[in-house]
């Protein structure tokens, strides 16, 4: 019997040890939030943005690509290891996108908005960049940056604060 519930504790932490590890959870107040892996929440003058984060090449080139559509409350992010000047290209978008461009200082840079999707399959809308070195850029549905008011100077924050690739 000792042996019997020595394997179920041990396959219950086993069982809570993944669960922490495939989200994190932190507070904002009331109430708490999980995010799952992967996602961050970017807050922006009083809008928060739960993005998906676009790490690698791969991720940055797929984007937002093959959607339908994204909650009004959903963004990507996407993180450069320093600051760039990066190209974007919409392809195979199905919905207008607002861009905001961010600096390593986590400010707002330059803001690209109501970028309409390709007019029709197979065509792109190509050379989308910011005005300055950025190294973070959220893409939004378009219209949020003018309903919440974002502007050029506006600072932004992350929760978690550290993202992957931080240097302490």
């Amino acid at each position: 019997m000792p042996r019997i519930l020595a394997g179920l504790l041990a396959i219950t932490a086993a069982w809570l040890v993944l669960a922490c590890v495939s989200s994190a959870e932190f507070s904002v107040g009331e109430p708490t939030i999980v995010l799952q892996a992967g996602e961050i929440d970017v807050r922006i003058r009083d809008v928060t943005i739960r993005a998906e984060l676009a790490l690698t090449p791969a991720e940055r080139s797929q984007g937002l690509s093959d959607r339908e559509r994204l909650a009004p409350d959903a963004g990507m992010l996407f993180v450069y290891d320093a600051e760039t000047t990066p190209s974007f290209t919409m392809r195979r978008m199905r919905f207008p996108l607002d861009f905001i461009w961010i600096s390593a200082g986590r400010r707002v840079v330059d803001l690209t908005q109501d970028v309409p999707p390709p007019a029709a399959p197979g065509q792109e809308v190509d050379g989308l960049r910011p005005a300055s070195a950025v190294q973070y850029v959220l893409e939004v549905n378009a219209g949020l940056v003018e309903e919440a008011g974002i502007s050029v100077g506006d600072e932004v924050s992350f929760s978690p604060d550290a993202l992957p690739g931080d240097t302490p």
